[in-house]
């Protein structure tokens, strides 16, 4: 979008006075709930084109996800005060701010990089990332990381904003009919319910029919052949009587012979009949052959009509889908529909209380997840001193002070969870997450850190760990 129509907008829109409800996701737009309101703010974060904008349109069925958590948590019940924009990029900011259980006011800031192909929302407090949408270290972009607990930095880009005065009305055309708005987010609400949204809605279709058209013709591919199976199962007393007037004429049977005519005592009069033989066979594999042809046709006649009866039935329900698809209101993306849905990791977990959570990784990649991406600033990690091992992390989801029976339990399981885990008096470092990091271009589950301290301990399985928390073991 451009940058005079975003700053526009920000102009308009630029005092607020909200009460934060939630956030959530449908896909690549989000939407920002307030109390008691119908209105909501949606951030269209498409690749090629990113911008924001209220309203009360519901058609788009918004819903929590888990990588939202931590926004909702930091900015429940805040108050949405203001909207500002970057000097030099596409950049918005949304001001929210609460008093806490001490009666200080604590600030936040949104932030919406809506930069096509690398847009972002960020949640900051006095210039600390507090949470992202889209974290990345330096490893993954050498101009800059986004992680929790460092200092926000602007993407450096090339954008040069065009500095022009947005005259009304603003205007789009869609097949050759004129679109005029006096408001900027008139024009950006209509920019994607009537434009962006509809244009997604007839690909996704269009993938959708395309879809259905080749499983279509693969079943009717497959009933063809069905068919045809049918009605060579149909001949099975032809086979039967081949079988049995070769059998009767054995001795007449030579290899090498493509056929033979024999009189046929089946039917009155005695006719002469032709079997079709195959030359590189031995009479009694010929013999077999036919025998073998009219056992298969008596047990699978009736299995190929039932599956010819279960195709035809697959057909119509394709073809009753498309006509369904072509009234259809909306879509979900097939990564939306999928089984593979957000979902929060599977990890190694430990829920002491409500303050504290411990998560093990158990190879390198869920080692990476969990310190450059779970992890807070506030958390503990644990690992083992000079042995290879797990990254063990401590969640301080109150950012309350370590107890020391706490800090022993933990190092006891990076203890078992490493090349150590058969020893005693293990040496284990553990630091806060905001002294680990992850080097450039170092291979998954590696990291560098600072600040720690080294304690001695005996090693603890993850399963023992549990047990003892299950039997009420306090901190």
């Amino acid at each position: 979008m451009k940058f005079a129509i975003l700053e526009k907008w920000v102009r308009e829109n630029f005092s607020q006075n909200l009460i934060f409800l939630e956030i959530k996701k449908f896909e690549d737009q989000f939407a920002i709930f307030f109390l008691k309101q119908n209105k909501f703010l949606q951030i269209n974060l498409h690749q090629q084109d990113c911008f924001c904008f209220f309203t009360d349109n519901d058609i788009l069925p918004f819903q929590e996800r888990p990588l939202l958590n931590n926004f909702n948590e930091h900015l429940c019940k805040s108050k949405f005060e203001k909207i500002t924009i970057f000097e030099n990029d596409r950049i918005i900011a949304l001001h929210f701010s609460r008093i806490d259980i001490y009666n200080q006011k604590l600030s936040y800031q949104l932030i919406l990089e809506l930069i096509p192909n690398y847009a972002n929302i960020i949640l900051t407090q006095k210039g600390k990332i507090l949470e992202a949408l889209r974290k990345f270290s330096l490893a993954d972009n050498p101009q800059r990381q986004i992680l929790p607990g460092i200092d926000y930095q602007q993407p450096k880009t090339n954008f040069t904003p065009v500095q022009s005065k947005v005259l009304y009305p603003i205007s789009f055309t869609i097949k050759s009919k004129l679109f005029s708005f006096s408001k900027t987010n008139t024009y950006l609400e209509a920019i994607y319910y009537q434009k962006l949204f509809l244009e997604r809605n007839h690909h996704l279709r269009e993938i959708k029919l395309n879809q259905i058209s080749r499983l279509k013709k693969k079943k009717e591919k497959k009933l063809k052949k069905l068919q045809t199976e049918f009605q060579d199962a149909s001949r099975e007393q032809k086979w039967k009587k081949f079988a049995e007037l070769l059998k009767g004429n054995f001795s007449k049977l030579q290899k090498g012979m493509k056929k033979i005519k024999l009189k046929d005592y089946y039917v009155e009069g005695f006719p002469e009949i032709e079997i079709p033989l195959q030359p590189k066979k031995y009479p009694q594999e010929n013999l077999e052959f036919y025998y073998k042809k009219a056992r298969k046709a008596k047990s699978g006649k009736k299995k190929i009509a039932h599956q010819i009866f279960l195709t035809k039935k697959e057909i119509a329900q394709l073809e009753k889908e498309k006509a369904t698809i072509r009234h259809q209101r909306f879509f979900l993306s097939s990564a939306e529909n999928s089984k593979k849905k957000e979902k929060e990791e599977i990890f190694q977990k430990i829920r002491l209380d409500n303050n504290w959570e411990i998560v093990v990784g158990r190879n390198s990649q869920e080692n990476d997840r969990i310190t450059l991406h779970l992890a807070k600033p506030h958390d503990w990690w644990f690992h083992t001193r000079i042995f290879k091992g797990t990254h063990v992390l401590l969640r301080n989801l109150n950012k309350n002070e370590l107890p020391e029976r706490l800090k022993l339990f933990c190092a006891r399981i990076a203890a078992y969870y490493s090349k150590a885990k058969k020893s005693t008096n293990v040496p284990v470092d553990f630091t806060q997450i905001r002294y680990v990091r992850k080097p450039r271009k170092s291979p998954p589950g590696f990291v560098v850190y600072e600040n720690q301290q080294t304690i001695f301990v005996d090693p603890l399985s993850y399963r023992q760990a549990k047990e003892i928390v299950q039997k009420g073991w306090k901190i």
